[in-house]
């Protein structure tokens, strides 16, 4: 059986709502009663039993780009950083890098990765441990996790990703340089993946030119907040829609239109 450590852990899961949790343990219950010898990646396999459907299907999606139109509050985050963590423990010495809109978002989004850490460490009984610092965490097999700023566009060159992340893309910092710094390291490696994910801003920018520009090369998957309540999300619509008042603002924010 998984330790009381393991159940606490789901109770922090980003996204997840209070009617999901008794499903959830259920589901690391079974995941975990027969781990012995699991490789960290085959254990956050067992982790996606967690995961909303919508989720899912963004973090199964075999193709090497893909790009998120969603909601607030549905999940994005956690499913960036299940990502960010089962594509660095991928190969040996594994880096996902994560880009957010700052150092604030940055440091909130290394927090959801090392929550999925402490899933894989418990549920590899201790074998596949894990370092962390402010902006980082480091397995003990190599893997790497790294989650910084978009403000300094010239610190993301030189990495060798096996994934890299932008989290809220439509409001990052210097949008473009940003870009063009990590897309020759995806050009190098034919296995790097490029995960882009963010609620609307306006119909400018980077985000929309992706979103919009995106070929049949690239996984695309739009999730407003009623799809994800379909999808068994617990949330209360009509309680979201009296607390932002602005019909435009919540258009926006949880029904993934971009503004005019």
């Amino acid at each position: 059986m998984l330790s009381v450590e393991i159940l606490m852990f789901v109770e922090l899961f980003g996204g997840l709502m209070a009617s999901r949790i008794h499903v959830q343990k259920t589901a690391l219950v079974k995941a975990g009663a027969k781990e012995e010898r699991y490789s960290g990646q085959a254990t956050m396999q067992k982790l996606i039993d967690i995961a909303l459907p919508y989720q899912k299907d963004f973090i199964l999606s075999p193709k090497k780009k893909k790009i998120w139109l969603s909601s607030r509050q549905i999940g994005k985050s956690w499913t960036l950083s299940f990502i960010a963590v089962y594509k660095a423990l991928s190969r040996k010495n594994g880096l996902s890098l994560c880009i957010s809109t700052g150092a604030r978002a940055a440091a909130e989004l290394i927090k959801k990765c090392e929550q999925m850490a402490f899933a894989v460490k418990t549920l590899t009984k201790g074998k596949l441990d894990y370092t962390s610092s402010a902006d980082s965490i480091k397995f003990a097999n190599g893997a790497r996790v790294l989650s910084l700023p978009s403000g300094n566009p010239a610190g993301l060159r030189g990495y060798t990703a096996a994934a890299t992340l932008i989290d809220e893309c439509a409001y990052i910092d210097h949008p473009y340089d940003v870009y063009s710094a990590i897309v020759p390291t995806l050009t190098r490696d034919p296995d790097a993946e490029l995960v882009v994910a963010s609620t609307p801003a306006g119909k400018y920018g980077l985000y929309w030119d992706l979103w919009n520009n995106a070929d049949d090369t690239w996984y695309k998957q739009s999730t407003d907040i009623q799809q994800a309540k379909q999808n068994g999300l617990d949330v209360d619509i009509e309680q979201l829609k009296n607390m932002v008042i602005d019909p435009d603002i919540f258009d926006m924010e949880y029904m993934c239109r971009f503004a005019d």
